[in-house]
């Protein structure tokens, strides 16, 4: 075997690797559970709410 033919192997063998690891974070990290925060639907005046003297 020639050394080129080795460090072909190692670098074929770190690219599967770092490849694998890769797809593993990707497929185990959970997903976002956390529904983002709208801002419409909201009153513009919100003197009319309960407890408004909270938000003047």
């Amino acid at each position: 075997m020639e050394n080129k033919d080795i460090i072909i192997g190692i670098l074929l063998i770190a690219s599967v690797g770092l490849a694998g690891g890769l797809g593993f974070v990707l497929i185990s990290s959970p997903p976002s559970t956390e529904t983002p925060t709208y801002l419409f639907g909201l009153p513009d005046d919100w003197s009319t709410a309960p407890n408004s003297s909270y938000f003047m």
